[in-house]
């Protein structure tokens, strides 16, 4: 194999992997003051993707209750339902390790700022729903910032005694990569193909 191949290859190699490598970064923002704004934006590196919103989708046809299988092919509820039973060991391996890889390494929260204030007309409830609201939304920042990559993050959570309404904010910046979805992709694969394997025969059995 000549020189110029072997840097050929070298090279698109190497621009193949600044391509995985580079950023792709996830601007959410909601807001709710009596009704709803929200917007979420994605930047690859220095180049931003718009989102369109898409069309319904057609609502699914009932499926038919009776067999393990029904004339698509396609498995009853109660068939999953007893797979998944028989196969919970599998399927919570797979879900330990896609989540496990996600919050673990696949993204990084950059920026994740949260405000809410909340009131009623009564007084009692507002404490009440104040303090819930509270021990939820703190818990969970804990367990994200164990669990995940948490730079930026800020909780302002308030009480309306005089002025009962409900205001709710939240910012949020989430970064990732192709390198990553890829290696989760394949994670998940790994994961996934036994059990649709023997998914597969548990439906072939059915049909006998």
């Amino acid at each position: 194999m000549s020189v110029g191949v072997l840097i050929a290859a070298a090279a698109i190699a190497a621009f193949i992997v600044i391509i995985m490598l580079i950023p792709v970064t996830f601007n959410i923002y909601f807001r709710y003051n009596n009704e709803l704004e929200k917007s979420i934006s994605v930047k690859y590196g220095f180049i931003r993707i718009p989102l369109r919103r898409g069309g319904g989708d057609k609502p699914d046809k009932p499926e038919p209750v009776g067999g393990a299988k029904n004339k698509t092919g396609k498995l009853s509820a109660s068939a999953a339902v007893e797979f998944v039973r028989r196969e919970k060991e599998r399927v919570l391996n797979m879900i330990s390790a896609v989540l496990g890889y996600m919050f673990g390494w696949m993204i990084k929260i950059k920026k994740l700022n949260i405000k809410l204030v909340i009131g009623v007309e009564d007084a009692m409830d507002t404490a009440l729903i104040f303090g819930s609201a509270s021990a939820v939304i703190f818990n969970i920042l804990g367990i994200i910032d164990n669990k995940t990559r948490l730079c930026e993050h800020n909780a302002d959570i308030k009480p309306a005694f005089n002025n009962p309404h409900v205001f709710a904010e939240l910012d949020a910046v989430i970064c990732t990569n192709i390198f990553h979805a890829a290696a989760l992709a394949v994670i998940a694969l790994r994961h996934a193909l036994p059990i649709y394997v023997r998914l597969k025969k548990t439906g072939a059995k059915g049909e006998r």
